[in-house]
């Protein structure tokens, strides 16, 4: 199979899980294990754009980071905006800023390592 599919593939079944989780696991109230959801939401939107760089460099396509950054962008403040309108969960402010700390660092990894 083409590897342009395959990550196509495993991005579209990543965001799906990552959608899935957001909407549905509850980690609990605030007073278990602080910070741990915010370390979530770190690695979730980190692989995420990780994925789409990948699959975006494999079809060629121009302006891979700026493409790639904005998608994830628009993802994690969708998440965080829909999860107003889910009983079981909460917006955070918090939560936005540990989604933007792992999609930075995705950029600056894959950029600096594609420079080697």
């Amino acid at each position: 199979m083409d590897k342009k599919i395959i990550l196509t593939i495993v991005s579209v079944i990543y965001l799906i899980i990552l959608l899935l989780a957001a909407f549905t696991v509850n980690l609990g109230t605030s007073d278990s294990t602080p910070g741990s959801d915010k370390s979530l939401h770190f690695i979730g939107l980190f692989i995420l754009s990780l994925l789409l760089i990948f699959t975006f460099k494999n079809y060629a396509a121009k302006r891979v980071y700026l493409k790639s950054l904005i998608i994830a962008i628009i993802i994690g403040i969708l998440i965080e905006i829909i999860q107003l309108f889910i009983p079981t969960r909460a917006f955070s402010w918090y939560d936005m800023v540990a989604d933007l700390g792992g999609i930075f660092l995705a950029m600056v990894l894959a950029w600096t390592f594609s420079k080697r």
